[in-house]
């Protein structure tokens, strides 16, 4: 592959991305920035590694820069969002996302606008987006998962055990959906449930601390506790 390619800088990328070695991925591409000024995804890859230091600031000019080549790009605008989220700027970075999903709507920018709702404490609205992204787009594990969180944060246990039942089928094998499920019927006071689900987010995930307590929890009020942990 020839190396004054888009296409090898951008292979390069990703593996200092995978590998998570971003300093010299920086500086690799900072040494080729005629080339990186020349594409939308060498700029957004080049944003990811700075935003990946802590350094937002960098971030933020080269998320800028990338969106010059495809304004409406969700990737590169949830990039922006992430730089702006970092500089403090938080109704900034909802406002970026806010714009692109009025004006193309999708579920992964409607889950996104909604994190960033719940970030600034906004839950309600956050809900309310969500459940209009599912009915527009479907269900998804992600989406399931940020709702089942909004709705128990507002104390809808009943609305987010409803979601847990949709959500469960599209994530059986990840430990987040049953944990998250079995907090829920913890917080409803169906122990016995709580205890099975809890049992078997464990089973996929054997250090989720958050799982632990709520099971301990759970058997304590059905008379099971571990005495060992007294």
């Amino acid at each position: 592959m020839d190396p004054s390619e888009p296409l090898y800088l951008i292979n390069c990328g990703f593996v200092y991305q995978m590998k998570e070695l971003y300093g010299a991925g920086i500086n690799h591409f900072q040494s080729q920035m005629d080339l990186v000024r020349k594409s939308g995804r060498l700029l957004s890859i080049l944003d990811e590694m700075y935003e990946a230091t802590g350094d937002y600031a960098q971030a933020r000019k080269y998320a800028e820069m990338a969106l010059q080549y495809t304004p409406n790009d969700p990737e590169y605008v949830i990039n922006l969002s992430d730089a702006l989220w970092g500089l403090g700027q938080r109704t900034q970075s909802l406002v970026v996302v806010q714009r692109l999903y009025d004006k193309q709507p999708s579920r992964r920018l409607g889950v996104y606008l909604a994190k960033t709702y719940m970030g600034m404490d906004q839950y309600a609205e956050a809900v309310d987006l969500l459940y209009n992204t599912s009915k527009r787009f479907g269900m998804d594990k992600d989406l399931g998962l940020t709702l089942m969180d909004a709705l128990v944060f507002l104390g809808r246990y009943s609305e987010a055990l409803a979601v847990s039942e949709e959500t469960l089928p599209l994530g059986m094998g990840d430990s987040k959906v049953w944990a998250l499920r079995g907090k829920i019927q913890f917080y409803l006071q169906n122990f016995r449930g709580a205890e099975k689900t809890l049992t078997h987010a464990l089973a996929l995930n054997p250090d989720d601390e958050d799982a632990k307590s709520f099971l301990s929890a759970s058997k304590a009020f059905l008379g099971k506790a571990d005495n060992r942990a007294l």
